[in-house]
């Protein structure tokens, strides 16, 4: 019983924040989501929409208007549902991105007359 508490101790504690950082949405829902699988195999189980919660917590102010939308709703929103439209939402952030622009870098030698 103990190995578990500290199994499951440490799982939560990697559940408390978890940021997004610069992971793709499907890598980030992802880990949440098999963070609550190791729980339930510990006999832990997660609340869905307290998975939901940590998921949309961790998006950061790049995903606040769909975190509002979901926030709202009069029903629960599934974990699929969510990771489907995070990923649109993704595609949409990812549009809007500003395109940078490449020049080709080239080579200007000075001239110097050799005089010697």
């Amino acid at each position: 019983a103990k190995l578990s508490w500290g199994c499951i101790k440490q799982v939560k504690s990697h559940l408390k924040n978890p940021p997004k950082d610069s992971q793709s949405v499907t890598e980030f829902s992802q880990t949440i989501k098999a963070r609550a699988d190791e729980l339930a195999l510990l006999g832990a189980f997660m609340d869905k929409d307290y998975l939901i919660e940590k998921i949309l917590n961790g998006l950061g102010s790049n995903y606040k208007e769909l975190i509002s939308v979901v926030q709202v709703r009069d029903t629960h929103i599934i974990f699929d549902e969510l990771h489907q439209k995070l990923l649109n939402f993704e595609v949409h952030l990812l549009e809007k991105k500003p395109k940078q622009l490449y020049f080709p870098a080239f080579a200007n030698p000075t001239q110097r007359a050799n005089t010697g």
